[in-house]
């Protein structure tokens, strides 16, 4: 699975629209759509919003790696 598709499992789970994710963290629903598509890759200080704001871990978005909530690791 690509880091797109994390984003959007992730969008899909908190069921927000690409536009108010993207408002989230201060993009557009227009960059969430090609980084769910997979034409481009989200940068570091996408990443670090995606993480701090959702409460992921970053290895889960850009790696896959499990557990996928900081939570769950308490």
């Amino acid at each position: 699975m690509s880091i797109g598709e994390r984003v959007k499992e992730l969008r899909s789970e908190l069921k927000l629209t690409q536009l108010e994710f993207g408002r989230r963290i201060g993009t557009s629903g227009a960059t969430v759509s090609t980084t769910e598509s997979g034409k481009t890759t989200p940068d570091n200080q996408t990443i670090l919003l995606i993480c701090r704001e959702f409460g992921v871990r970053r290895e889960w978005l850009e790696l896959g790696h499990e557990p996928k909530y900081v939570k769950d690791m308490q």
